[in-house]
């Protein structure tokens, strides 16, 4: 089955020029709006420059040069606590991105389908958009009772 169209807001951090553009047009095809950004220090900057762009998830790689993934993915979550990231790498197998992936740290495999990419992305906006329900639905309930 495959995954619904996207109309949410991806940001792609990706240092592989082809790899941005591939994915881009991967996510374009299927509904979604792609911010893309070549580095770390790039995607910050977006934030920087318009604090409040909309961005439903984060596609960042995690080997970059500068700022890796996991650091960028830190500074985001400190101006956008919550919001879902989406590791990638084409190291896959490799010792030194095991402490990330030990962390539950969703991550996807270089080279990906585009099928295996947007049911990826789908599955973490489902779950992300039922987490928030369930947490606005606590909230409503916990001011009803006072």
């Amino acid at each position: 089955m495959l995954p619904l169209p996207g109309t949410e807001t991806i940001l792609i951090v990706d240092d592989d020029n082809a790899v941005l553009r591939l994915t881009n047009s991967m996510l374009t095809l299927h509904g979604y709006t792609v911010i893309g950004a070549a580095s770390g220090k790039e995607a910050l900057q977006l934030f920087a420059v318009e604090p409040e762009i909309t961005v439903d998830l984060m596609l960042v790689d995690i080997v970059m040069p500068g700022m890796n993934g996991p650091e960028l993915v830190d500074h985001i979550w400190k101006l956008r606590p919550g919001l879902p990231a989406l590791y990638c790498s084409g190291y896959c197998g490799k010792e030194f991105l095991w402490p990330e992936i030990a962390r539950n740290v969703p991550y996807l495999a270089k080279p990906f389908t585009s099928f295996q990419l947007t049911k990826r992305i789908r599955e973490m906006l489902e779950k992300s958009k039922g987490a928030s329900a369930t947490y606005s639905a606590r909230i409503r309930s916990s001011a009803a009772r006072k």
